[in-house]
């Protein structure tokens, strides 16, 4: 195996760790909500947000990589770093703050490391579903994960081909478009749209649990830097509406994506 890979694995046992620690963290915040501010954006930023963020940069910089990072609330407080090259840490501590508010479950903590522009280790914890997905995809070696919070239950998972009784959809939980969404599926036999919040979008692909996740509205590399690894990985794909595949460290853009489809792979 590659040097690049081994390292791949040693960032990975670690990082996992640090996601559970950022979660364990957010969870004392759940339904514990004192303050509550609104970016420039007008999205919604908690303690939780900030707090776990500084565990996950305090754990990258002790594993000195020399690697930038990108991170949500740093990036919006002061601002992005410049850099040279195309490759780079990036990381959202906390996806699904909406629904964090609102105390539901559907939230995650987002760690992900690029490599000249492709993602190619992500790491996803889902703290109130005690639940943890990794993924490692790097030039033809790949495998994704599901565990538990213990890491003691692990399975290896991989997207599925779309069912004969049609497929799932899953479909932004805040940011829908009706219209455009029914435009898409159209043409596809389609058995149920879920509405949902974060990157767990991208794992249920992933773990064969749903097919599709048309985004028709802006998302930042952060919200799917990690999501997409592991379902690449999981033998999926994310591509824009363009058919290329969704890359990163688009800079003249301010770090933002253009409208995408995550899937399987044959829907």
């Amino acid at each position: 195996m590659s040097d690049i890979y081994n390292s791949l694995l040693h960032y990975k046992n670690i990082l996992e760790n640090t996601s559970l620690s950022a979660g364990k963290e957010i969870m004392n915040y759940h339904n514990n909500l004192s303050c509550i501010d609104t970016k420039n954006d007008n999205s919604p930023v908690t303690q939780a947000d900030k707090v776990a963020e500084e565990i996950i940069l305090n754990e990258l910089y002790k594993l000195d990589t020399k690697l930038p990072i990108i991170a949500e609330e740093d990036s919006y407080k002061n601002g992005f770093p410049e850099f040279e090259g195309n490759s780079f840490w990036c990381i959202d501590a906390l996806d699904g703050t909406k629904e964090f508010i609102k105390s539901g479950k559907n939230f995650t903590v987002n760690i992900a490391l690029i490599i000249e522009k492709i993602p190619v280790l992500g790491i996803i914890y889902a703290p109130a579903l005690k639940t943890l997905y990794t993924g490692i995809k790097y030039k033809n070696t790949n495998f994704a994960q599901v565990m538990d919070s213990n890491k003691n239950i692990k399975n290896n998972i991989k997207a599925r081909k779309p069912p004969r009784e049609g497929i799932i959809v899953l479909n932004s939980l805040h940011h829908p478009n009706k219209e455009l969404l029914n435009n898409f599926l159209c043409n596809k036999k389609v058995a149920k749209v879920i509405p949902m919040s974060s990157s767990l979008k991208f794992c249920l692909i992933a773990e064969g649990k749903a097919d599709v996740y048309p985004r028709f509205g802006p998302t930042n590399e952060w919200d799917t830097a990690a999501g997409q690894t592991i379902l690449n990985a999981a033998g999926g794909n994310v591509k824009t509406f363009n058919g290329k595949e969704l890359c990163y460290n688009k800079r003249n853009q301010n770090f933002i994506n253009d409208n995408f489809v995550a899937s399987s792979g044959e829907v």
